[in-house]
């Protein structure tokens, strides 16, 4: 296999490939897609740049990029190139009078307390939000992921950025007059003449925690008793029952998303099980999900922990913390119960953690990877929430005992429930620092490409990490047997692979004689089908029954069951399964009455007939460039999948086929620009049709904006609202074929107009038009 790599993949990149008549050349990679062993080509532009026509070529787009003469790596010459493909948003450009590069670091004992994080006055910080809004303000029509608009609007004081050569994280300072930026020496990376500060991610959001196998499987070598995950498993599995008939504790199982978005809408007016029962789209994506959810527990232990949040780590600034100790502070719900009692509107909104808290790093194979540590309360930092705040004191720093962390814009899980807490505490991993393969030149192409093939064949991390969890249940101690300790040490060599180029010598690592139960892959749809199950990698594999932990919760009888009943409804909903997009019975699953969605839109939505006919035009281009996306992936995927954001198939052998170029992420990607695209041309159609018009002069945009204000909103508005009443009329109305309950339906049809989702991505914006022009809705979100 290697030959192939080095004979066939590296002339490519060498070389470049030809498609179409044009030449596409290699430019770079990011560090995603280099682990999906994709890179990036570019086939060359012409320009026109003071009055000329330039060629712009891979070799221009890398000058501009930067100066990286000082990197002699391959390894990390490349890596400091990909940070110009992080997925980022501009926003203010910096005034040299407003800005402090080289910051000193914190360092102490070898260890950088600092490594990675600056800080940004208050006053730079608004006007770079502002810009930031501005920027990202979404289109009118449609809310792409439901993110509450007040809390868009609120002024996170953490964030991941890039800035020209430097990323890191920034936070903001009230010490700090005027605008000023702080860049600490340990974000630069390479020189560059970028003035415009970026914005990767930031605090708006306490994400909550999840435990999977390897932390358990660490927790419990650190003596928490087993119980407490059974207990856990058991819990999870009676809210997934729950949320078949309970909105709320659906909600509470999901993600933000398209689906999230929708459901947590629709329930303000309409009755959560009156949605399901007489809509069967909505019933398989019910189904599709709670499937999913019940397959992440058994194949990865994938359970959220009460009282836990993950959050951007960043650094107390004033020296107010002692070794030790951290300041967290969460913003959480409004809670009513703490307004009755009394308290403030920010009590009521947040949540300052106290007490002794576990705080842990994902991934982690090592026992000193999980840590306990002490949340003070310090007023001077409750501006900073949503992040965990380490100290700059004591001997090392905290979040390098983490699996080897910083504050870069790693992402930090604080546990406060004591029922997690170890019971034992082991010393965190101290490994040498690796030392990066270096030339003795400068770093060319071909030396980037030659990296490039030799990660495609060295990359270990998967790998190291089964081994390690297979070990760790079958050894006596666990994750804390010598062997297990060597395959920590080995996968931190793995994960730094990219930047180091150094490649781990597996022939030293050791070896797995059998598997443990849990370890098996996901064949209930074979199992259920009655099909002969494929080998599993071309060879049998022995398994033995695991008596730790991680194989009780895998046997658990509720859990097989359950499994087994959502794979039936939506594997084997109806045996007539035609190949195609989603295509599901309008008949109520639940018996008596219509469509309760198509019976609102009817009360709440005037004029929508008069735009049936837009509707069906985009119908048809929707299922079009739906097709050209689901083509994409195999295992096929449907519109199911898509919408919902969970990736549920038939095929035993998805995560491996998923652990190169990553199909299903890219399909998601393309569907995001699909719903983006229809909500566009709702846009233009509603601002047309706004004007008092059909003339348009091609640029919708530049339209609105002459004619913007109240009136013209509140028109357009009400255009949009009718616009996607009709859309779903086209396609969950009209359209009177006989589909299945189930939601396998995971090819393509023949023919168009097919697609069920088409009618449901814009009706979060229909339900909220109506509450801002009738009022508040009748009903809260209810059971």
């Amino acid at each position: 296999m290697e030959r192939v790599y080095w004979e066939r993949y590296l002339p490519v990149l060498n070389k470049g490939l030809v498609l179409a008549g044009r030449k596409f050349d290699f430019l770079a990679f990011s560090s995603s897609s280099l682990r999906e062993n994709s890179v990036i080509f570019f086939a060359g532009a012409r320009v026109r740049k003071d009055g000329e026509l330039q060629t712009i070529d891979a070799n221009h787009i890398r000058a501009w990029m930067g100066d990286f003469s000082h990197i002699r790596c391959a390894a990390r010459y490349a890596a400091r190139m990909g940070q110009a493909f992080t997925s980022t948003t501009a926003t203010v450009e910096i005034a040299p009078e407003e800005l402090e590069m080289h910051v000193p670091d914190i360092e102490r004992n070898g260890f950088c307390f600092s490594d990675g994080i600056g800080t940004i006055s208050l006053e730079l910080a608004e006007s770079m939000w502002v810009q930031y809004q501005g920027r990202r303000r979404r289109n009118p029509v449609y809310d792409d992921d439901g993110e509450d608009q007040a809390m868009f609007a609120s002024m996170p004081h953490a964030f991941q950025i890039r800035f020209g050569g430097a990323k890191g994280m920034i936070s903001v300072d009230p010490r700090l007059k005027g605008r000023k930026l702080r860049i600490r020496s340990s974000m630069i990376k390479f020189e560059s003449n970028s003035m415009n500060l970026e914005i990767a991610a930031d605090s708006r959001v306490a994400r909550e925690a999840y435990l999977n196998r390897q932390i358990i499987t660490i927790l419990e070598d650190l003596g928490v008793p087993p119980r407490i995950f059974l207990e856990l498993q058991s819990e999870h599995l009676k809210k997934i029952q729950s949320a078949q008939t309970d909105s709320k504790t659906l909600l509470e199982l999901l993600p933000g998303g398209r689906f999230s978005s929708f459901v947590r809408e629709a329930v303000k007016w309409i009755d959560f099980s009156k949605l399901t029962k007489s809509n069967a789209f909505l019933a398989a994506c019910e189904e599709h999900i709670l499937l999913y959810l019940l397959k992440e527990i058994k194949f990865r232990a994938r359970l959220k922990v009460p009282g836990g949040w993950t959050l951007l780590g960043v650094l107390d600034e004033t020296g107010t913390l002692n070794e030790g100790e951290v300041y967290v502070n969460v913003e959480l719900p409004f809670d009513p119960i703490r307004a009755a009692e009394g308290g403030s509107d920010e009590e009521c909104r947040t949540k300052e953690l106290s007490g002794r808290v576990l705080v842990f790093r994902s991934p982690c194979l090592h026992p000193g990877d999980v840590q306990l540590a002490t949340a003070v309360r310090v007023p001077a930092l409750a501006h900073l929430k949503n992040c965990v705040v380490f100290s700059n004191k004591g001997a090392r720093d905290l979040p390098s005992q983490l699996a080897g962390g910083d504050l870069d814009g790693d992402l930090f899980s604080v546990v406060t429930t004591t029922d997690y807490f170890p019971r034992e505490r082991h010393e965190p991993a101290r490994y040498a620092k690796q030392r990066p393969v270096e030339l003795d030149r400068d770093v060319t192409v071909a030396d980037i490409t030659r990296f490039v093939v030799d990660f495609f064949i060295n990359n270990k991390v998967g790998i190291i990490a089964t081994r390690h969890l297979s070990l760790a249940d079958s050894s006596v101690g666990g994750s804390k047997h010598p062997d297990c300790l060597t395959l920590a040490e080995m996968h931190s060599t793995a994960v730094d692979f990219p930047k180091t180029g150094i490649v781990v010598n597996m022939s030293n690592a050791p070896k797995v004689q059998s598997r443990p139960d849990f370890k098996k892959k996901d064949l209930i749809y074979q199992e259920l089908s009655q099909e002969r199950q494929p080998p599993q990698d071309g060879r049998p594999k022995r398994f033995y029954r695991s008596k730790r932990v991680m194989g009780t919760m895998f046997r658990d009888p509720t859990l097989n069951a359950m499994i087994k009943q959502e794979a039936r409804r939506v594997f084997f909903g109806n045996q007539d399964l035609e190949i195609g997009l989603s295509k599901l019975t309008l008949t109520p699953r639940g018996g008596g009455g219509g469509d309760a969605i198509w019976d609102f839109l009817r009360r709440m939505v005037t004029g929508w007939t008069d735009h049936v006919q837009v509707a069906r035009e985009l119908h048809w281009r929707f299922d079009a460039d739906l097709r050209s996306i689901l083509l994409m992936t195999e295992p096929r995927l449907s519109e199911v999948d898509l919408w919902t954001e969970f990736i549920v198939t038939r095929d035993a052998g998805r995560l491996a086929a998923c652990s190169r170029f990553d199909r299903e992420r890219h399909a998601k990607n393309q569907f995001d620009g699909l719903v983006r695209k229809l909500a566009d041309a709702v846009r233009e159609h509603a601002a047309d049709v706004a004007r008092g018009n059909d003339e348009t002069d091609g640029s919708p945009v530049a339209g609105v904006r002459r004619d913007e204000d109240a009136a013209f909103v509140r028109r357009r508005a009400a255009v949009a609202a009718a616009t996607a009443t009709a859309m779903f009329y086209v396609s969950n109305v009209e359209v009177r074929r006989t589909m299945p309950t189930g939601a396998g339906a995971t090819g393509v049809a023949s023919g168009v107009g097919q697609s069920r989702v088409f009618g449901f991505v814009m009706l979060p914006f229909v339900f909220r038009h109506c509450a801002r022009t009738l009022g508040a809705p009748p009903r809260q979100p209810s059971r």
